[in-house]
């Protein structure tokens, strides 16, 4: 993930002010990306197994049926490469 040199800039200067004993690793939207990523890949897993063997067709069931499992498969899949950094 691309980060402008203002956004680096702001991050060394919340790193180095010693005022506070919080430090912050992360920012808000960092933060965001990551847990809609794994999110996406969680349910991108489970219904890909669920489409893969039939033994595991009940997750499919368990995620909201079959047809919506199908409908959202893709979307996840769209959803999960945005923050990976595929669509740049």
């Amino acid at each position: 993930m691309r980060t402008s040199i203002r956004e680096e800039r702001n991050r060394e200067s919340i790193r180095t002010d010693h005022s506070s004993r919080h430090v912050l690793r992360y920012t808000l939207k960092e933060r965001l990306t990551h847990w809609v990523a794994a999110v996406a890949y969680i349910y991108l897993l489970m219904t890909g197994l669920a489409f893969w063997s039939p033994w595991l067709f009940w997750v499919a069931v368990i995620l909201g049926g079959a047809p919506v499992s199908r409908m959202l498969h893709p979307w996840a899949g769209l959803i999960f490469s945005r923050p990976c950094g595929v669509c740049t």
